[in-house]
């Protein structure tokens, strides 16, 4: 699917978790990414549950020690989708409003490289974006 992503110029591929790793799209292909929720572990996976009760019995927050961890490795591993190669360029956009709204959202953007963060209305996210293509 990512191969065929790559022969057309104009085109969309949507994924779920399974592409927050593994996959490989280096140059123009992929310039513009989109987040929707961060990546938190759903609770009810099996190895989730087991690790946040192990977490939960040795007197640990299971949140700070474990789902979070993992949560910024997984936006580390997506953010990383868009930039494979020095002269990659993109642009992100992260429709989770705890980024901002949470204490712990900005473990997710320090766990990034240091990139311009825009907080911006619909409008002015277009002006933006299609100012950054426009120097592409």
């Amino acid at each position: 699917m990512a191969k065929q992503f790559q022969v057309f110029q104009k085109s969309i591929l949507l994924g779920t978790s399974s592409f927050w790793e593994g996959i490989d799209i280096p140059g123009k292909a992929l310039s513009c990414l989109a987040i929707v929720r961060l990546p938190f572990v759903p609770l009810d996976d099996p190895y989730a549950k087991a690790q946040i009760s192990l977490r939960k019995e040795r007197g640990e927050n299971a949140f700070q020690t474990y789902s979070l961890p993992e949560a910024i490795l997984r936006f580390k591993q997506g953010f990383g989708r868009l930039i494979r190669r020095e002269t990659d360029r993109g642009i992100v956009f992260v429709f989770d409003s705890r980024l901002e709204t949470t204490k712990f959202g900005k473990a997710f953007l320090t766990s990034i490289p240091q990139t311009p963060v825009i907080t911006a209305d619909e409008e002015e996210i277009l002006t933006i974006t299609e100012s950054f293509f426009k120097d592409s």
